[in-house]
Formats: structure tokens, sequence, C-alpha cells
């Protein structure tokens, strides 16, 4: 089962368009991906607008499919560079306790993001640099968060 999830994020209010971060993964997913096996559920779960509440959604798509497999699963959680070890901070605190008979185990694999930081450190054109001026405040936004989620007892 694959999970697509994400709203607007809280500090896009301002964001008009008619669909969120869920409905654009799958879209690209889907167009990467033409001839997806038939034995792979594809859920779009919009819902989110912070990683707590897509860790706190996601439970509720787990627990149908442990019951169908019967059996704990392995969880891996895809995101960009900048945001994996929040997210994964997350669900190993969230998850892993409250269900750990069913989630044997969380592990990350990350994307590739056009601001990863082979672009911040390396950066050859004015796009890679504009690219990296981004990145490294995306990077910094989510230091702070995850600092921020350690001193308020998030994880």
């Amino acid at each position: 089962m694959i999970v697509f999830s994400g709203g607007h994020p809280l500090y896009d209010d301002e964001q008009d368009l008619p669909f969120g971060e869920a409905d654009a993964l799958e879209y690209r997913f889907r167009a990467q991906y033409r001839d997806v096996l038939q034995h792979i559920a594809l859920i779009t779960d919009g819902r989110a607008r912070t990683t707590a509440e897509t860790v706190a959604h996601l439970q509720v798509h787990l627990k149908p499919l442990i019951a169908e497999i019967g059996r704990p699963l392995t969880l891996t959680l895809v995101t960009s560079p900048y945001h994996m070890r929040r997210l994964y901070y997350l669900a190993e605190e969230s998850i892993r306790p409250s269900l750990s008979h069913l989630v044997a185990h969380v592990q990350g694999s990350l994307t590739n993001a056009s601001f990863d930081w082979g672009v911040i450190a390396h950066p050859q054109t004015a796009s890679d640099f504009s690219r990296a001026r981004y990145g490294i405040g995306l990077y910094l936004q989510e230091l702070s968060k995850l600092y921020g989620g350690r001193d308020t007892g998030e994880f």
C-alpha cells in the first residue's frame, strides 16, 4: 500500500490551488509509474496540514492493511531529505509505541529533491543557486522544528 498524504500546509494558508500535496504526489506517481502492479493500493489522504497529522492519519490506513495481511509490517517513510529526520522521529514516537504489535520496523527512504544537499553545497548554475537558497531555508526550518519538537516533548 502506498499512502500519499498532505493537504495545504498550515504555513501556506493563502494557497488557493484546488489540490494539495497528496493529490500532486499521486498525480506525479501515476504519471511516472503507469504500470503500477495491481496488488498495490494507492490511497490519497489530503487532510493532513502538519507532519504530526500525517502520522496520525496514517494509522487509520495501517490497521486494516495489517488485519488483511495478518502480520506486522515494515513501514517505509518517503519524503524529502530536509524533512526525513523529523518525520522518522514522529513516526517512531507515535506509531511504534501504540502499534508495536502492528508495525515491526520503521525505515526511511529519501526522495530526490531539486534542492537536495548536493545542489546546496555545489550550485553550478543560476537556477541551482536559486534552488540552493530555497533549500537552505527549508533545512533551517526543519532543524528548528526538530529541536523544538524535542523541547516540547513531541518526540
